[in-house]
């Protein structure tokens, strides 16, 4: 029996450096990057523990039927306290697609909450296309670390072009988080930012079964958003909780309550 063999060509970028918050702060990883990073790697079709998740990335990426990965080209985008946020690059035959890759920060608490925000996101995806963006498949990908046993949980969405993350200070002034440095958001900026996310956490309210999103984290990455010149413009890619049996009144309260954001 031939050895089993990786995929013929896995790039990583940008996994040699610490993320940081808008404050400046590293972002703590319970696994090491470079160890997600080489879990990546060591993706093989031979290896049966690593066929659900490529069978997951052909199918978002929506290549044609028995068409294998060929070549992956992942970047570190962004990262939040619960997930790393890579843009990918797969190609196979002459097909390439790019997409977002959502990866838990570690192989149990964090992979629990990836499960849950991935059906939830699904949820809401139905309630507002324009508010949410759009989750594909998901699935473990194997972990190759000596202080972890386990997967770690990844699913993928359409990589929003432009975007990048939501941050906010004691201040309530919003900040785009990007991969080199933040760019604060000017007064008016940020109102229409908290504008933007209260249009859209409230457009996501079930009358009938009173379910509203809870627990919004701003500065956990549940938001990203691009300022160009028509305006500021923003998405929800993550969300942990979602709670039935609000009023309409009770969930109006709730929100115009300080809430993070």
């Amino acid at each position: 029996m031939r050895p089993e063999k990786p995929l013929p060509m896995v790039t990583l970028r940008e996994f040699d450096r610490p993320m940081k918050d808008y404050w400046g702060n590293t972002i703590p990883r319970p696994v090491r990057v470079g160890k997600m990073g080489k879990s990546l790697e060591q993706l093989a079709y031979r290896r049966k523990d690593s066929l659900p998740f490529l069978r997951a990335l052909e199918a978002s990426a929506g290549f044609r039927r028995g068409e294998k990965v060929r070549r992956l080209a992942v970047t570190l985008y962004q990262e939040g306290l619960f997930q790393w946020v890579l843009e990918v690059q797969a190609t196979a035959g002459k097909q390439r697609r790019n997409l977002c890759l959502t990866v838990s920060k570690d192989p149990v608490k964090f992979a629990k909450i990836a499960r849950r925000e991935h059906g939830i996101l699904r949820t809401l995806k139905a309630r507002n296309p324009e508010a949410v963006v759009s989750v594909l498949q998901g699935g473990e990908l194997p972990l190759i670390e000596d202080r972890y046993e386990g997967t770690l949980y990844g699913y993928f969405s359409h990589f929003l072009t432009g975007y990048t993350e939501l941050g906010i200070d004691d201040r309530h002034r919003f900040f785009l988080v990007g991969q080199n440095k933040a760019n604060r958001l000017s007064k008016a900026e940020s109102e229409e930012t908290r504008m933007r996310m209260v249009e859209a956490v409230t457009s996501l309210f079930d009358p009938k079964s009173g379910s509203a999103l809870t627990d919004i984290e701003v500065n956990s990455g549940d938001f990203m958003g691009r300022n160009d010149r028509g305006g500021v413009e923003v998405r929800l890619i993550a969300a942990r909780n979602l709670r039935a049996g609000f009023s309409p009144a009770g969930f109006m309260k709730g929100l115009l309550n300080p809430m993070g954001v």
